[in-house]
This record gives structure tokens, sequence and C-alpha cells, in this order.
């Protein structure tokens, strides 16, 4: 289970203690298995050369190197009472290989072959990095990317590579005629730092002022 999570290297800061690790393991793989101990979890973690860190006043909970994110959009698949993520930029690459594993395991057939991690790949979204960078201003666009940040963060929509994903996205959740202005303005703010924008369609206007949502 383990292994499906991408591992933290370097640097980083240990988010995942293992105590909430080992309840994610057990409503992820029940009901082939019901209780995870927390000695095996960490035992499995080392036995994987992951990164382990003792916290202070942890007792007997230590800190495991995988993606907070990524255990986070786990949780909230497996675990009950959690609400479901929207979107799925933050699922593990193992996620669904694991799952049609345990699946087939469940039947009797045998496992062959074994799961091998893609080789990461940098997707160049600039809007969205751009977007991000201006959740500290204090104006509508600042405000705007604090909320879609949030969003991204939590799962609650995709992510918007560019400039109309970000309008599809405003499509699909509910919003106010304010948020909508304040669209429109980081979308012009951004289409004035490119040499030679393309060109976006905002809200389609209608033959009469009653069919148009404003």
């Amino acid at each position: 289970m383990l292994r499906m999570f991408t591992p933290i290297s370097g640097t980083a800061t240990l988010e995942v203690n293992s105590y909430s690790l080992k309840h994610t393991a057990e409503w992820f793989l029940a009901p082939h298995c019901s209780y995870v101990s927390n000695g095996r979890l960490i035992w499995a973690a080392a036995a994987l050369g992951l990164m382990i860190a003792d916290p202070d006043d942890a007792g007997p909970n230590l800190l495991i190197g995988v993606s907070e994110r990524e255990h986070d959009y786990v949780r909230r698949m497996v675990g009950p009472g959690q609400t479901r993520p929207h979107s799925d930029h933050y699922c593990p690459a193992g996620y669904a290989h694991l799952q049609a594993a345990l699946a087939q395991a469940a039947t009797g057939k045998p496992i062959t072959g074994r799961w091998v991690r893609p080789a990461p790949v940098n997707e160049v979204a600039a809007f969205h990095a751009w977007l991000i960078l201006q959740a500290d201003r204090n104006d509508p666009v600042g405000d705007l990317a604090n909320d879609y940040s949030s969003g991204v963060r939590d799962g609650d929509h995709r992510i918007a590579r560019t400039p109309d994903e970000l309008l599809t996205i405003f499509r699909e959740l509910s919003h106010s005629p304010e948020a909508y202005d304040a669209v429109v303005s980081a979308i012009a703010e951004w289409t004035r730092t490119l040499p030679s924008p393309q060109p976006i369609r905002t809200e389609r206007i209608g033959g009469d002022s009653h069919y148009h949502e404003g």
C-alpha cells in the first residue's frame, strides 16, 4: 500500500504520521485486511527505504516520507464519513493498479508482473503557476487566487492550465458576479503578459437579456 505513494526526498518536511497512515491502510485494504499495527506500518516504511522522522512528543508514532496531498486524497476516497475529492490531480500513481490487484487476488487469480512507478512528468501549466502566485495580493484577483489555490489543494476542482479551463471551472461551480468579474480581470492581466495572446471567449451573449445569466 505504501508503494503507491510518491516518496518524499531531500530536505522536504515530513507531514504524514504512521498512526494516520495505518488507519488509511486498514480502510484501503478492507475487507482483505482488517487490522494493521502501527509497528508493522513503520516496519514496511523502513523496508521500502522511505524517510522516517521521530517528532517530539509523538509517542510511538513516527513521520513517514510519503506525499501528504496524496495521502489525504486516498484517506478521503476510502475513509468512512469522508468527503470525496472532486478532482484526481493528487491521486497516487499506483492507486488504480493496487485496487485492481486486490480485486484480482480476491478471486484467487495470481498477480503476475510488478508495478513500475512511472517517471515523473513536469507538466507546464504557466497560467496555473501565475495564478497561484497572486494569492497574497490584497485585491479581488488576490482573493480569487487564494480561493482557487484552496480549491486545488483540497481537491474541490481540477487545475486550470489555461484561462479557458478556469472559465469552465467557474461555470461548473456556484459563484457570485463579483467572483466572475475577478476571473475576467485575472485573465485580462495574464493576457497582457503574453507576447501574442490567443483569443479567449468569456460568457456567450444571448439574443435576449432574459436568456443570459449575467
